[in-house]
């Protein structure tokens, strides 16, 4: 079975909590908004993981 992927955008706070922020079509999407959340004045950890779904 072929399987897409998408690029999920996460990020860790000061506590350790995790939330997933947004979802992108490509790796070069989900990397230029990790970029952009990493430029601000918060100091968190953010990281893009690929994501197979199922078709």
């Amino acid at each position: 079975m072929a399987a897409d992927v998408r690029y999920e955008l996460w990020r860790q706070d000061d506590n350790g909590i995790r939330v997933k922020i947004d979802v992108y079509l490509t790796e070069a999407q989900a990397e230029t908004a990790r970029a952009t959340f990493e430029a601000g004045a918060h100091k968190q950890m953010y990281w893009v993981e690929a994501v197979a779904i199922a078709r």
